[in-house]
């Protein structure tokens, strides 16, 4: 079912979650090395499962994400649509499409050097 070629994602993925937050999971630290690390199991993550804003922060990112696959997924298809198709302004629009990427990066750096 499953690959050997996930388990090394897998073991850095966990490997390098615990080297940045050693202690922060399953234990009770507050960082300083000489302070002794206190386990205290899953309780942190039923402190966090009833946390009203962990899960209204949830509630906006399911928002954030219906709206922009709502909108950015339609505009796309249709932008691919027409490009596809042949028609009066065809060239102009495709231009326009391609290089429109390239435009507003020297103008941030511009504005950017004015502040």
């Amino acid at each position: 079912m499953f690959s050997d070629a996930g388990i090394p994602f897998i073991y850095s993925t966990f490997n390098g979650s615990y080297r940045r937050f050693p202690g922060h999971v399953l234990f009770k630290w507050n960082g300083i090395k000489n302070v002794p690390m206190v386990f205290v199991g899953f309780s942190n993550f039923k402190a966090v499962a009833t946390d009203a804003m962990f899960w209204h922060s949830i509630k906006n990112i399911m928002w954030f994400m219906v709206l922009t696959l709502c909108t950015q997924l339609p505009i796309g298809l249709l932008l691919a649509v027409m490009l596809s198709e042949r028609f009066r302004g065809y060239r102009f629009l495709s231009l326009r499409i391609l290089y429109l990427r390239y435009f507003p990066q020297p103008l941030l750096v511009f504005f950017g050097t004015l502040f």
